[in-house]
């Protein structure tokens, strides 16, 4: 969890432009997770998820990396709870 930019960074091994619908779907039905829009463009995919009634943000860039965002602080603190809960 990075405070100063609230981001919660994610990695996986695997991760590419390719596979990264399918593993999202599997992050999303882990951490019961809702997806609400789903926005690609030429290099990110930007999904809008919901998570008991805050909304949040997962996006992915091919030479950036994967993170969840959060427009508020609800977010925020949502996203600092999602990093305590999923730690490992």
């Amino acid at each position: 969890m990075d405070e100063a930019s609230g981001t919660l960074l994610l990695a996986h091994h695997n991760l590419d432009w390719d596979n990264f619908p399918a593993l999202a779907a599997g992050l999303l039905d882990e951490w019961e997770l809702e997806l609400l829009l789903q926005d690609s463009g030429a290099d990110r995919h930007s999904w809008q998820l919901g998570f008991e009634g805050t909304r949040i943000w997962l996006h992915f860039e091919h030479y950036s990396g994967c993170w969840l965002s959060a427009d508020d602080e609800e977010g925020r603190a949502t996203l600092r709870w999602l990093s305590q809960r999923y730690k490992d």
